[in-house]
C-alpha cells in the first residue's frame, strides 16, 4: 500500500467514525447533526486541506486527534465530587468523580500542582526536581483548604471549584457555582470519548501575558492560542500551565466565542497535568524556571555583533567579508554559517567523508581566528535515508523507529531522513563526541533550530512516543550539542557553552540563545521584534536576538529605517546582520555608516552591563528584555505602553518604529528618569512626545542606578575580562548594587549621601544634581550646594 493510500483509507476510518460520533451527539443533546459539528475542530474541510499540503510519509499524530475532540465546551461534564484519601507532608490525595484520582503537590514555594487522572505518558522527568514544599490539608463542609507558607488553594465541590490565594489575597479563582450552573463552560471538565479537559476561570478583564512567541501584542485578551510553551500569567497575581505535548492545549483568553470574562484551556490529555502560580511577575517567572531549569549564562564574546553568512558562501567570500570589516573598524565578533557550509554536521555526520574536503574549512577558520573572530556552524540531528550510515546507526538501533520497529524515514527539506535517538545513552553520547574534531578545527558554537519532524508513530528507545517524545527530542538534541561544547570549551567567561536554537521546547528556558527565524528589513518588521523579544520574555527565554538585513540579499532602501533599527538592537540581548557586503551597511552612504559604526561602539561598552543581566537571570530567570507588565506590575497603564521595555534593571528603551524620529514615552510611576543624551531628568507617571536625531534614540535611565560601561572595541578579545568596566554613570543618588559581570560594586547609603566600593580606576559621572568625590577606594556622592 502507497502513503496516499494508506493516508486516504486513515482519513476514511476517521471520517466515518466522526459521522458516527455526530448522530450519537444528535441523540444524545437532541439536536441537529449540523448544529454538533461545531465539536470537531479542525473541519473535515481544514483536514482535507492540511492532508493535501503535508508529505505523505508522516502525519502529525496530534492533529489527527483532533478529528475525535469535542470543542462544544456544554459536551463536557464539570466534576463534581471529592473525597480524601490520604494526606502526606508534601502530597494530598483524592479521589474525584467516576474515581478519577487527583493528587496536589507544591514543587516549588507560589505553586500548586494538580495531576488529575493518570498521563497516558508521564512527563516528571522533564521537571527540574525540586524539594516539594510542605503542605497542610484542612476540611470544611463544602471541600478543602490546602496551604503553604503563603499561597493557599480551596477546592470546593458541586461543582469542582478552584480559588488561588495569596498573601491573604485572592488571585484567581473558578467561576462561582451560581453562575457556572447559567454557563455552558465546565469548571473543571472531562470529555470521556476524546479524552480532553477544559478548566475555566473567572476574569475581571485583567491582562494576560506569556503562552509563547507573539509579534503583534503582548495582552493575549481576546484570543484563541495554540501554545508551544502554554504557561500564563497575569500582573494581578496568578499564573497557569499545562504540562503537555506542543499543540496538544489550546487556550481561550476571554475570547468572545466563548466567553467575554473567561480563561478558559482545553487540554487533549487523558491527565491533566496543571499548575497555577501566585506571587509578582518576578516572582512567577522564577518558580516557571525552578521547574524549567534555570538558564545558562553565554559566553561574552555571544554578546558582540553576528555577521550572517549567505547559504553559498565558501571560504574564500567568508574570509573576505571578515577582512572587510575589520579595515572598516566595524565591532564585531561572530561569523555565522549556514547549513550550506562544507563544515555542516550533516556532511560530517555521514561517515563518508574525505579529510581534504575539509582542508580549505580549516585553513579559513585558521586565519579567522587569527583575526580574533569567533565561528558558529549549523547543524541537525538527521541522517540521509540512503547513506551508509543510515543502515549503521539502525543496526546499533540508534534511530528512532517507526511504529514497525524499524529506522524511521521521514520526510525533512525535501528529502528522507533518519532521526537520531537521544534517548538512547550510545546515541547521546556518539553524537557528543562527533563534535570534538570542529572544536579543533575552530568552531565555536552550533545552531542547533531545528525541531522533530512531523511523523506517524515515532517511537524512541526509551519507550517514548507521541506527548513525551515532542517535549522530549527537542531538550536531549540541545543537550547533547551544549555538553560537547561544555566539554570542550570549559567555564571562563569568554568559553561557555553556547546553543543557538529556537525556544520551542520544554527546558528550553536553560539554554540562553533561543530566536524566532525573523530578520529585520522593514519598519513593521523591528515593531515585531520588539513584542517578539518581550512574548518570549515572559514565558522566561533570557535572550532574544535581533537580526538586520534581507535575508534575499537585497539592500535595505529606507536608509533611516536601517539607522533606527541598528540603533534598537544595540539593546537587544544579541544582534547581528544577514548582509553586510554589497546589499549591507558597508554599501550605505557615509553617513550611515558612521551611525552604525557609532551603535556598535556603544553595544560593546554596554556589554558588562548586559552580560551582568543574563548571570541575574541565570539566579532569578528575569530575562533580560523586560514588558512594562513584568517590570511594573502595579503601574496598569505602563501595561498599556507595549512598544517600550526595561533593557536590564537599569535602561527604558523606546526604539523608534516609524518614520520621522519622533516616539511618545510613558515613565513608570514611582520612578524617575533620566535621558542618557542629554541627562534630563522626567518624573514617574507621566508621558512625553520626544524627537531624535536620525543618530540619536529615546533611552533613559532609572534613578538610583548604575550604568557599567567597557572600553570601545572592535571585538570583545579587547575588553579585560578580569576588569571589565572603564566607566560608570549615576543617575541620581545610588541605591541598588549595579548590574555588571566580574566586578563586584556595593552601594550603601547613610545620612542623605550613597557610598560606592569597587569602582576604583573607574571614570564617574553624576546626573541629577549630584557630585562625586573619593576617599581611598570608597567613592561618596553627595547632592551639590
Amino acid at each position: 500500500m502507497t502513503n496516499q493510500e494508506f493516508l486516504y483509507k486513515r482519513l476514511s476510518v476517521i471520517i466515518t467514525n466522526l459521522h458516527a460520533k455526530l448522530q450519537a451527539l444528535a441523540r444524545k443533546f437532541k439536536r441537529k447533526p449540523y448544529s454538533i459539528r461545531r465539536c470537531i475542530n479542525p473541519t473535515l474541510d481544514g483536514a482535507f486541506k492540511r492532508l493535501i499540503k503535508i508529505n505523505t510519509s508522516h502525519i502529525d499524530a496530534f492533529d489527527m486527534k483532533r478529528f475525535n475532540c469535542a470543542a462544544d465546551f456544554a459536551c463536557f461534564a464539570s466534576l463534581k465530587r471529592l473525597s480524601l484519601k490520604r494526606a502526606l507532608a508534601d502530597s494530598v490525595h483524592f479521589e474525584t468523580d467516576s474515581g478519577l484520582p487527583l493528587i496536589v503537590t507544591s514543587p516549588t514555594p507560589g505553586v500548586f500542582r494538580l495531576q488529575f487522572a493518570p498521563a497516558e505518558e508521564s512527563l516528571d522527568s522533564l521537571i527540574v526536581q525540586q524539594e516539594a514544599e510542605p503542605m497542610t490539608v484542612e476540611s470544611f463542609s463544602e471541600g478543602f483548604l490546602l496551604k503553604t507558607f503563603f499561597t493557599e488553594l480551596r477546592l470546593s465541590t458541586k461543582p469542582l471549584q478552584i480559588a488561588l490565594t495569596h498573601r491573604m489575597r485572592l488571585r484567581l479563582s473558578s467561576v462561582l457555582a451560581e453562575a457556572a450552573s447559567k454557563s455552558s463552560l465546565p469548571t473543571v471538565g472531562f470529555h470521556p470519548s476524546s479524552r480532553s479537559w477544559a478548566v475555566s476561570f473567572a476574569l475581571k478583564d485583567e491582562p494576560v501575558y506569556g503562552l509563547g512567541q507573539a509579534s503583534a501584542g503582548l495582552n493575549r485578551k481576546g484570543q484563541q492560542i495554540d501554545g508551544d510553551l502554554p504557561f500564563c500569567w497575569s500582573p494581578q497575581g496568578w499564573g497557569v500551565m499545562v504540562l503537555a505535548a506542543p499543540g496538544t492545549v489550546r487556550h481561550y483568553v476571554m475570547e468572545d466565542g466563548i466567553s467575554s470574562d473567561h480563561y478558559l484551556l482545553h487540554a487533549q490529555t487523558k491527565g491533566l497535568d496543571l499548575f497555577l502560580f501566585a506571587g509578582t511577575p518576578a516572582e512567577m517567572i522564577n518558580a516557571f524556571t525552578n521547574l524549567t531549569g534555570k538558564p545558562n549564562v553565554p559566553p561574552i564574546w555571544s554578546l558582540g555583533s553576528w555577521i550572517g553568512q549567505a547559504p553559498e558562501a565558501n571560504s574564500h567570500q567568508i574570509l573576505s567579508c571578515a577582512h572587510s570589516l575589520r579595515a572598516q573598524g566595524i565591532s564585531a565578533d561572530v561569523i555565522a554559517a549556514d547549513s550550506a557550509s562544507p563544515l555542516s554536521m550533516e556532511t560530517r555526520m555521514s561517515f563518508e567523508s574525505q579529510a581534504d574536503y575539509f582542508a580549505e574549512s580549516k585553513k579559513m577558520l585558521t586565519k579567522l581566528q587569527e583575526m580574533q573572530w569567533h565561528f558558529s556552524a549549523t547543524e541537525h540531528a538527521f541522517i540521509r535515508a540512503n547513506f551508509a550510515a543510515f543502515e549503521e546507526m539502525a543496526a546499533k538501533g540508534w534511530l528512532l523507529k517507526n511504529a514497525q520497529g524499524k529506522a524511521a524515514s521521514v520526510a525533512f527539506e525535501g528529502d528522507f531522513f533518519g532521526v537520531v535517538d537521544f534517548t538512547h545513552p550510545e546515541a547521546f553520547n556518539f553524537w557528543k563526541e562527533r563534535h570534538e574534531p570542529f572544536f579543533k578545527e575552530g568552531v565555536d558554537a552550533f545552531n542547533t533550530a531545528v525541531t522533530l519532524p512531523e511523523a506517524l508513530d515515532l517511537q524512541a528507545y526509551d519507550g517514548s512516543r507521541g506527548a513525551r517524545l515532542n517535549c522530549l527530542w527537542s531538550l536531549l538534541f540541545n543537550r547533547a550539542v551544549f555538553e560537547a561544547t561544555q566539554k570542550f570549551h570549559g567555564e571562563g567567561i569568554d568559553k561557555r557553552a553556547l546553543v543557538v536554537g529556537k525556544g520551542r521546547f520544554w527546558g528550553s528556558q536553560s539554554y540562553p540563545l533561543q530566536y524566532s527565524g525573523q530578520t529585520i528589513s522593514k519598519w513593521e518588521h523591528l515593531t515585531a521584534a520588539v513584542y517578539t523579544a518581550q512574548s518570549l520574555g515572559a514565558t522566561a527565554q533570557p535572550s532574544y536576538p535581533i537580526l538586520i538585513g534581507d535575508s534575499t540579499s537585497q539592500q535595505v532602501e529606507d536608509t533611516e529605517f536601517y539607522a533606527r533599527a541598528v540603533a534598537a538592537s544595540v539593546f537587544f540581548s544579541h544582534l547581528g546582520f544577514t548582509n553586510v557586503g554589497e546589499n549591507g551597511f558597508l554599501a550605505y552612504e557615509p553617513e550611515i555608516q558612521t551611525i552604525v559604526k557609532k551603535w556598535l561602539k556603544f553595544r560593546y561598552r554596554l556589554i558588562p552591563y548586559v552580560l551582568g543581566a543574563l548571570e541575574e537571570a541565570s539566579r532569578n530567570g528575569l530575562p533580560v528584555v523586560r514588558s512594562m507588565a513584568l517590570a511594573f506590575p502595579e503601574d496598569k497603564f505602563a501595561h498599556t505602553q507595549e512598544l517600550q521595555y526595561l533593557f536590564g534593571p537599569t535602561l527604558l528603551v523606546a526604539p523608534i518604529v516609524e518614520p520621522g524620529g519622533k516616539r511618545q514615552v510613558y515613565f513608570p510611576k514611582g520612578e524617575r528618569w533620566y535621558d542618557l543624551a542629554t541627562g534630563v531628568k522626567y518624573e514617574g507617571g507621566t508621558l512625553y512626545e520626544f524627537e531624535k536625531p536620525l543618530d540619536g534614540a529615546p533611552v533613559f535611565g532609572r534613578e538610583g542606578y548604575i550604568l557599567c560601561l567597557g572600553p570601545e572595541a572592535q571585538s570583545t578579545y579587547e575588553i579585560n575580562t578580569i576588569r571589565p568596566i572603564t566607566e560608570a554613570w549615576l543617575f541620581g543618588l545610588p541605591a541598588v548594587d549595579p548590574c555588571v559581570t566580574a566586578v563586584k560594586i556595593k552601594v550603601m547609603q547613610m545620612q542623605g549621601n550613597a557610598y560606592i566600593k569597587g569602582l576604583e580606576g573607574t571614570k564617574i559621572l553624576a546626573a541629577g544634581g549630584y557630585e562625586v568625590s573619593r576617599r581611598g577606594a570608597e567613592v561618596k556622592i553627595v547632592k551639590k550646594r
